[in-house]
């Protein structure tokens, strides 16, 4: 069986995406740029450059924030609406 169907070990990044599924690959996408602002806003010693990537950063922590709670709550009402019939049929355990 390990042969044809081998297990597979997933990552830690990977597990924490998939235990939010309201995280989608766009919002993954401004993470990662948001995570490449304050990268280069800590590498810089240039007071007139780091402020530029520390503002450039702060408007992104801000959108993702707003994006990822707008996101969370649309997962969550579409999945109550959905499933308010029968709890128990699509109970997602963690």
């Amino acid at each position: 069986m390990d042969e044809f169907a081998p297990l597979k070990k997933i990552s830690k990044y990977k597990l924490k995406f998939k235990k939010k599924p309201w995280i989608t690959n766009d919002i993954k996408n401004l993470i990662n740029i948001k995570n490449v602002y304050f990268s280069k806003y800590i590498k810089i010693k240039k007071n007139v450059i780091k402020n530029y990537f520390h503002t450039k950063y702060k408007t992104y922590r801000n959108l993702l924030s707003t994006l990822m709670k707008r996101s969370k709550d649309n997962y969550f009402r579409n999945h109550f609406s959905k499933n308010i019939n029968d709890i128990k049929k699509n109970v997602e355990r963690y």
